[in-house]
């Protein structure tokens, strides 16, 4: 019988934000939905609100100033270093 061996996940919570400072923050339509949802906005001004248009992507996360990386997702809590869309956060981020 084979032991099944567990691979160690990564905890979040120890990390400064590094994957939200990556320069491309692809979102799909259905992210853009989730984040409208959860700001009780409608789906074109929370694209307004939250994308651009960049590096090919139709839907690329906005992003704000950031004390270690320079640029960060504009829902990176600067201070906490932590996300504030948590519930919301698009899927690149929940595969992460």
């Amino acid at each position: 019988m084979k032991k099944k061996v567990l691979k160690p996940r990564y905890d979040c919570a120890k990390c400064p934000g590094y994957c939200c400072s990556y320069p491309l923050i692809k979102l799909e339509k259905r992210d853009v939905a989730r984040l409208a949802h959860h700001h009780g906005l409608d789906f074109e001004t929370a694209q307004h609100r939250f994308t651009k248009v960049a590096h090919g992507a139709k839907y690329a996360m906005r992003r704000k100033a950031d004390p270690h990386y320079g640029r960060i997702c504009r829902f990176f809590d600067t201070k906490a270093r932590r996300c504030t869309v948590y519930e919301a956060r698009p899927g690149i981020c929940r595969q992460f």
